[in-house]
Parts: structure tokens; sequence; C-alpha cells
């Protein structure tokens, strides 16, 4: 699918795409990416593993993972902030933004999955505590 093209100044051997190269890339630009399964998730873990554990608050665990990703979070839309300004002109730009931008979209999720757990959890603190006891009168 490749052969020997050329060597560059630095004598690096350069190759390029043959024909069925060319048509197995083509191939795989149209087939959809197939994603099986869910990859393992260790945040996922963790936190179903701390439910469990003698000790561990959950929240904590949430809140310091919030803390996590908000940072990321902010960093990836620094970072892409400045890819935007560079892209006009620099089309290479484009293939950071891409990254960058899938990297926001990430974390975005995240954040919005541990405002989702830390509701849940609440919400079963709540069923699981007693209901308070009626005082008698008198």
């Amino acid at each position: 699918m490749i052969a020997h093209d050329d060597v560059d100044a630095a004598g690096r051997t350069l190759h390029a795409l043959t024909e069925s190269g060319r048509a197995e890339l083509r191939a795989w630009y149209d087939r959809p990416v197939e994603r099986p399964g869910p990859p393992r998730d260790e945040l996922a873990i963790k936190l179903v593993m701390a439910l469990g554990a003698d000790g561990v608050d959950v929240r904590e665990v949430v809140e310091a993972q919030r803390r996590h990703v908000a940072r990321a979070l902010h960093d990836h839309v620094r970072q892409r902030a400045e890819a935007l300004a560079r892209a006009p002109g620099h089309p290479e730009e484009m293939a950071r933004l891409l990254v960058l931008e899938q990297l926001v979209f990430q974390d975005e999720a995240e954040a919005r999955w541990l405002d989702h757990c830390e509701a849940r959890l609440l919400r079963f603190t709540r069923e699981e505590e007693p209901p308070p006891q009626e005082q008698p009168e008198g």
C-alpha cells in the first residue's frame, strides 16, 4: 500500500501511497468508526468503589474531580482560543483546533455527569434517612 518515493535533504526515506493504498485510505474515510463498547472508565470505577468504602465521602471524590475538570476545561478553552486566533491563514491549525474542541466537549460532558452524580447521591441519601420522629404533645 506504500512504496519508497524519495529521500529528503536529511537523508530520511520518504514513502508514497500506491494506488491500492489510496483506495484503502478512501475506504477507511468512508467507514464510520465503530465503538463496540464503553471504554474502561477509571472515574466511574472510583465512584462505584467509593460508594461501598468505609471512610470515603463520595461527594468529596466528586468535588475533587470537578475541580480537576474545571482546570482542564479552562486550559483547553484557552488553547482553543489561541488556535482560533492563529487559524486564519494557517490551515494546519485546523487539525489542532478540532482536537482541542473535542477535549472541550469531553470536559463539559464530564462536568455535567459529575453534576448528575452529585444530584443522584443527594436524592439517594435523602431517601435513606429515616423520617423525623414526631414529638408527643404535652
